[in-house]
C-alpha cells in the first residue's frame, strides 16, 4: 500500500494511502491548546486545531485545518476527540461562516468544518448543545 501510494504520485505525505493514515495517525499536543496530527517516526504534520479559550472559561474549536491529501481520512475527528478528550467539552460556532459574518471572529466554522462538527454530533461523540452563537 505505502509502495502504490508513492507510484502513483509524490512523497508518502503528499499522497497517503486512506486506510495507513486512518491506522496509524496520531494526535499530539503541545502543552497548550493546540493539538497535531501526524503519522510517528514522520515529521509531516496532517492537520492541526487551535481551541479558544473565552472569557467565561469556554473552549471553542478555534481553527482546525486538515491537508487535502488527509480529508476524508478521520483526522479532523481524531483532533476533535482528542480535545474533548483532554478537557471534557468544546464548543462550536454556529453563527456562520467567516466571509458571512464580518466580526473577525475566528471560531465561525466554514463548510467543512460545520460538516464535521454535525458528523461528530450526529455520532455521539458532540452534543447538539456545545454548538452555540458567538457572543
Amino acid at each position: 500500500m505505502l509502495k502504490q501510494s508513492l507510484l502513483t504520485g509524490g512523497t508518502l505525505e503528499d499522497n497517503p494511502p486512506a486506510n495507513w493514515l486512518k491506522k496509524q495517525i496520531k494526535i499530539t499536543q503541545d502543552g497548550g491548546y493546540h493539538f497535531y496530527a501526524s503519522v510517528p517516526g514522520h515529521s509531516h504534520v496532517y492537520g492541526t486545531l487551535d481551541l479558544y479559550l473565552d472569557y467565561r472559561g469556554d473552549l471553542w474549536i478555534n481553527h482546525i485545518d486538515v491537508q487535502q491529501a488527509a480529508r476524508r481520512c478521520g483526522v479532523g475527528s481524531k483532533l476533535v476527540l482528542a480535545a474533548i478528550k483532554k478537557y471534557g467539552k468544546v464548543y462550536a460556532s454556529r453563527s456562520g461562516q467567516d466571509a458571512e459574518v464580518d466580526d473577525d471572529d475566528t471560531r465561525h466554522l466554514s463548510h467543512e468544518g460545520a460538516a464535521l462538527v454535525n458528523h461528530l454530533i450526529a455520532r455521539g461523540a458532540m452534543k447538539e448543545t456545545w454548538l452555540r452563537y458567538v457572543s
